[in-house]
């Protein structure tokens, strides 16, 4: 997991998360850092479905690209 914060005075979240597990909590804690309209990149391949807190997804606008 990389996430790549943003020098700010008051800290607002991540620009952006990368998942290289493909395991649900990584990536859900990956979406709940990151800022609104940010994107979390993943390259692992889940042996699960993935399945997302969509209430805070929806709410903060934001993508999810998979590599």
């Amino acid at each position: 997991m990389i996430l790549q914060k943003r020098c700010l005075k008051s800290f607002l979240g991540f620009d952006f998360g990368f998942d290289t597990t493909g395991r649900n909590e990584v990536i859900n804690s990956i979406l709940s850092g990151l800022r609104s309209h940010c994107t979390c990149s993943i390259v692992g391949v889940a042996k699960l479905p993935l399945q997302l807190e969509m209430n805070a997804f929806v709410a903060r606008a934001l993508q999810i690209k998979g590599m």
